[in-house]
């Protein structure tokens, strides 16, 4: 009957509908002949129609996406299931009490398994929609729902930028002052103000009321910035408020008065500020009605966390290189996937950029005349052979005098497999939706061979050789996230044979190798070296620390690049 429930109040497939329910009632009738005893051997027709209700009930589940309970269809469908098992085994041998005991055993097993998954906290990545390669002169973010230490920056989401003709900026909030934000300016194209613009929205307004627009401001240094007040949608017209004000490095409070020339509930206060690259902070901003003083308040609220990243004109995340490389400058190219682009860190503490600090500082020190570039190419995603690649099509234009390439587990060559990638990249099925616990079976036996690193040398082997060609020299990184030496867990056992496996086969090229594992995990725990401890497993602004003196140690030691 409640099979005849589900059927009856889902309008999706009528016919299939009525079909089931003809089904369920005809299984009700030989059932309870069977009950009563009527009739000569009811038996077979009760349990043929029983198995047909059961697989209408199942494909019509498994046929469309869930509107249903899933844990009550789970339920049913389990119940169903503990009986026909227990019937067959009661057919199959004389222990009927038995076969009873264990059908519904194992399915009440089924359930509390499915049960856990249901309410189980699904375990989440922060997004960040990069690819392998990374947009000329693009910019991205990785937001975090909270902040654990304080480490990323805050955005108030009311602010927003936008920027035009290539130029580029960053909008974040300032600490101690929770209305206060800050515009950094990285890149000017043009001349147009309005190409880069900082905006708050959205604001309801009527027009022929008189509003008051009053802030504070103030820029680096003495500067001047246009205001306005206009639509946030198209065609983005002018809605009675443009003015040029003049900022000082002083805080100065500014009072606007103006009439929208119409009535916008979409409207947004701008700040059109891309004519020069000058920093500017707005703090305090506030609209009020000035016939009753309300406060007209955009329908926003909250402030969101993220690490941002910036690309040159090769994608590689930093400001742009100079072509061809200057004279008296020595360059370090890194390449890699997400660990060394520093997914959930700072540009400015990622590990190539601290490298380039300690080995400027250095050549400072002893008055040397070379100047150091570390150059991150990392993009997420990248394997041994895409990183090979970059360097052939792209990355040699830098004339880097030393490679280092940055492996880590994710660089088993095996996961190439295009029959697995298409199972890992497919949607769910049906029945996985239905069942999460099929879901859990699918991906073991669609699980990974153990790891195989064997075509990572043979890649590593050819990029030396290009490397070479340039009278460069290539150095080998692993940038290790598991402190399992002794091989107990899998993923210890993993990164184990992935350190064998390089220095073995690079035995014979004297490629350097060096293992950040046992300095990052000296005196640190695994969760102490986390971008975010329950999201983001990526290194951490303290893990690149550790590994940018490490490798500033490994590239003065004798016989290296640096002497």
């Amino acid at each position: 009957m409640l099979q005849a429930f589900f059927f009856l109040f889902d309008p999706s497939r009528t016919i299939y509908n009525a079909i089931a329910i003809g089904i369920a009632v005809v299984n009700l009738f030989f059932s309870i002949r069977y009950l009563t005893g009527q009739g000569r051997r009811p038996f077979i027709p009760v349990f043929t129609f029983y198995c047909i209700q059961l697989g209408a009930f199942l494909l019509q589940l498994i046929s469309q996406s869930p509107t249903h309970p899933r844990m009550l269809a789970v339920s049913i469908l389990l119940l169903h299931a503990g009986i026909i098992l227990s019937v067959l085994l009661t057919l199959a041998t004389t222990l009927s009490g038995k076969a009873v005991f264990f059908s519904f055993g194992l399915m009440a097993a089924i359930f509390i398994y499915e049960l856990i998954l249901q309410f189980q906290k699904q375990s989440t990545t922060a997004a960040l929609s990069t690819t392998v390669t990374h947009s000329s002169h693009s910019e991205m973010k990785t937001i975090y729902p909270d902040n654990p230490g304080n480490y990323f920056h805050t955005e108030d989401p009311r602010w927003w930028l936008r920027t035009a003709g290539g130029s580029t900026a960053s909008v974040v909030s300032l600490p101690g002052d929770q209305d206060a934000v800050r515009i950094s300016i990285t890149r000017v194209e043009t001349k147009n103000a309005f190409d880069i613009q900082l905006n708050q929205s959205p604001f309801k307004v009527q027009s022929k009321h008189r509003y008051r627009l009053k802030f504070r401001a103030r820029a680096v240094t003495n500067r001047a910035i246009s205001l306005g007040f206009a639509m946030n949608h198209e065609p983005w017209e002018g809605l009675g408020l443009y003015e040029t004000i003049q900022l000082t490095p002083e805080w100065q409070e500014f009072q606007k008065e103006f009439t929208p020339t119409s009535a916008d509930s979409n409207a947004r206060i701008h700040f059109d500020v891309g004519d020069n690259s000058i920093p500017i902070e707005v703090s305090s901003l506030h609209l009020r009605s000035e016939a009753d003083g309300s406060l007209i308040e955009p329908s926003v609220s909250g402030k969101r966390h993220f690490v941002s990243y910036r690309f040159n004109s090769l994608g590689c995340r930093g400001p742009d290189i100079a072509i061809p490389k200057p004279s008296q400058t020595r360059r370090i190219l890194i390449l890699g996937d997400s660990k060394t682009l520093g997914i959930g860190v700072h540009e400015e503490d990622t590990f190539s950029s601290q490298l380039q600090r300690l080995l400027n500082h250095r050549e400072r020190s002893s008055e040397s005349q070379f100047t150091y570039e570390v150059i991150n190419c990392g993009a997420r995603n990248c394997d041994t052979k895409e990183e090979r690649r970059f360097y052939e099509l792209s990355g040699y234009v830098y004339e880097p005098d030393i490679v280092l390439l940055v492996m880590n587990s994710d660089d088993d060559m095996s996961l190439i497999d295009q029959e697995r990638k298409g199972y890992i990249n497919r949607p769910p099925g049906r029945l996985e939706l239905l069942f999460k616990s099929w879901g859990k079976v699918q991906e073991y036996w669609y699980r990974p061979p153990f790891p195989d690193f064997s075509g990572c040398v043979d890649e590593i082997i050819q990029l030396a050789s290009d490397v070479r060609k340039q009278e460069a020299r290539l150095l080998v990184v692993i940038f290790r996230n598991d402190p399992d030496y002794a091989g107990d867990t899998y993923n210890g056992q993993v990164w184990n044979m992935l350190i064998r496996t390089v220095t073995r086969g690079l035995e014979s090229t004297k490629v350097p190798v060096l293992d950040l594992g046992k300095p990052l995990y000296e005196k640190h725990k695994v969760q102490d070296l986390l971008v975010h401890p329950l999201l983001d497993n990526h290194p951490n602004h303290i893990a690149h620390s550790i590994a940018a003196r490490e490798l500033w140690k490994f590239l003065e030691r004798p016989k290296q690049v640096i002497q």
